[in-house]
């Protein structure tokens, strides 16, 4: 059964939803099969997905507070810029060994830097890899002061998040659609919607005023 009711009273009250995505929910509202793309061939079809349109619509205008994701793509973060935590970092997003600039590289070939020519290293952690301490602490600061948290898409690897979330009197937590075994072992509360149902749900919501929200 489908219930966006929980969206629509946090919106309706003017309240802060976030968003914890893996690597599978950008596949989910790009419309293919994940793993399917390459890095560059990701970032393409995001730039043209309409759901990823419609993500940052609702994170420019507030709907939704922050995206932490746990993904190592960086196809949210270039496009939709700080309202993404990449806890992992992002591949194609170089740092330069010699200067320390940062810049977006999403083709394929050596990086150079483009302020000194210095050689460019991609700013991420491996896939297995624990994810960088300060990024995994500034997640659950953003989870915990949002009024409800959505999950999709990741495992045991957001298990620390997920935890503080639990233990958090503030924040709801919502599971969207398809669940697994390690995320329904936490308890969390599944309100049978996918990602871009959720997402529809929140961009109509975000469409009526708040006083016509409180009466439904």
């Amino acid at each position: 059964m489908l219930r966006a009711e929980p969206l629509l009273n946090v919106i309706g009250a003017g309240g802060s939803i976030a968003l914890i995505l893996g690597a599978s929910s950008l596949a989910e509202l790009i419309g293919v099969e994940p793993g399917s793309l390459g890095l560059s061939e990701l970032h393409r079809a995001a730039e043209r997905a309409r759901y990823v349109r419609l993500l940052a619509q609702l994170a420019g205008n507030q709907v939704i507070s922050r995206i932490i994701y746990f993904g190592d793509d960086g196809v949210l973060a270039r496009l939709l810029g700080e309202k993404v935590l990449d806890v992992y970092g992002s591949r194609g997003r170089m740092k330069c060994s010699s200067c320390g600039y940062r810049w977006w590289y999403i083709v394929d070939g050596p990086a150079r830097c483009p302020q000194c020519g210095g050689e460019g290293i991609e700013d991420y952690v491996p896939s297995g890899a624990a994810p960088r301490q300060k990024l995994l602490a500034e997640a659950v600061y953003e989870a915990t002061t949002a009024d409800a948290v959505l999950v999709h898409g990741i495992g045991s690897e957001a298990i620390p998040l997920l935890l503080a979330l639990i233990a958090s009197k503030h924040t709801r937590v919502y599971l969207l659609e398809p669940g697994n075994e390690i995320l329904e072992s936490l308890g969390l509360e599944r309100i049978g919607l996918t990602l871009t149902n959720a997402l529809e749900a929140m961009a109509e919501a975000a469409a009526r005023p708040r006083k016509d929200m409180a009466k439904s």
